[in-house]
């Protein structure tokens, strides 16, 4: 394989390749074999067709899919040689290809720049000391503590102000209400969401919303009026009424462990609270011609802290679904992630009575577009 490495910038390079023609054959010999197994063409049964008549039927697609192929190995190859690692994937073009002749392309990329970083010997640099106090440290203490907490499932009593409450919710919207949804005039617009976690007494949720639920014990029902008041701040839902359905389905308390070794432990490789206070607090250092001082030790207490449900999750999901109701009538949205499934594009086939199989490309792609070939 030939390759001619062309500075562009100090930062643009081309990459000019030439494929033999022996390798880009046996790749045409390989190609045609699996469309020759997999085609379909009228007059001759499956796996039967001959060779000449697969690469006269199909003869752009197997160009096309021989430098797919063969043009991202060549790439990786050439800038291995060289030890040239791209900041961007390659752009190819000028692609040359046909039976019997060189595979020829270039392709451009862009590279770090050369760095001087001078004669940086002679800086010296001086660490600012700081004091840190007990008051400090105890802060530290106590924020580790807080993120700590967990949710426990609570039974018994009904919700309460500072639950954490999941819901099975039915949301109906006020026929007029412009939800960007296209509905017929005077239709009212429901939506449901199940598993919905809400933190009551956030101050995202819905006016009067947390009162609604104090009480409803876990299996209760209730359905019930919003009304948002004129000067909302989402204005699709400013001066409008909403009727909601909900189903408590779990209640959760918040519970904050206590400040103890057992916490300690939990928190990192510390065999005591003391030994995490010392963590946290002062690091005694002397230098020469200096008086003892303190530096302040990093904030993050603990090699692994541990996070807490609250702390890895949205304060409320009320106040992620109200946000969103700018396009689904103010109102809550799933809170699953909904993955697209991938589309593929099918390639037409050279004859209307002759269809050519798929293929199943195992390099990955040079470009963000498809390569211009030249046959």
């Amino acid at each position: 394989m030939k390759t001619e490495f062309i500075d562009v910038s100090d930062t643009r390079k081309n990459l000019v390749v030439e494929i033999p023609s022996t390798v880009v054959d046996a790749e045409i010999d390989k190609v045609a074999r699996d469309y020759s197994r997999a085609a379909r063409i009228p007059g001759f049964r499956p796996g039967k067709v001959p060779p000449k008549v697969v690469r006269q039927r199909f003869r752009d697609q197997i160009l096309h899919d021989v430098a797919h192929g063969l043009i991202p190995r060549a790439v990786d190859e050439a800038l291995r040689e060289r030890g040239v690692e791209p900041v961007n994937t390659p752009d190819i073009r000028d692609v040359v290809v046909e039976e019997g002749q060189p595979l020829k392309f270039t392709a451009s990329f862009e590279t770090v720049p050369a760095i001087d970083p001078g004669d940086y010997a002679s800086l010296t640099l001086r660490r600012k000391d700081v004091a840190v106090d007990d008051a400090a440290v105890e802060q530290a203490l106590a924020r580790l503590q807080d993120r700590a907490a967990r949710y426990e499932t609570v039974e018994g009593r009904g919700v309460a102000m500072g639950d954490s409450v999941v819901l099975d919710l039915k949301r109906t919207a006020a026929a007029g209400l412009h939800d960007g949804h296209d509905h017929a005039p005077g239709e009212a617009h429901t939506d449901r969401h199940n598993d919905v976690t809400v933190d009551i007494g956030a101050s995202a949720n819905p006016p009067g919303f947390d009162g609604a639920l104090v009480g409803l014990e876990a299996g209760g029902a209730k359905t019930f009026d919003v009304h948002y008041p004129a000067d909302f701040a989402v204005g699709e839902l400013a001066g409008t009424t909403v009727t909601y359905d909900v189903t408590v389905k779990a209640i959760r308390t918040r519970v904050v462990p206590a400040l103890d070794d057992e916490l300690a432990k939990d928190l990192g490789s510390f065999e005591s609270l003391d030994a995490l206070r010392r963590r946290c607090g002062p690091i005694w250092s002397t230098r020469p011609g200096t008086r003892p001082t303190a530096r302040r030790a990093p904030i993050s207490c603990g090699s692994s802290p541990r996070a807490s449900p609250s702390t890895c999750r949205a304060r409320s999901s009320i106040a992620r679904l109200t946000a969103a109701s700018r396009s689904s009538c103010g109102g809550w949205s799933s809170s699953r992630s909904i993955r697209r499934a991938p589309t593929s594009t099918g390639r037409s086939s050279a004859s209307a009575s002759a269809t050519p199989p798929r293929r199943r490309s195992g390099a990955r792609s040079c470009s963000t577009r498809s390569p211009d070939v030249t046959a």
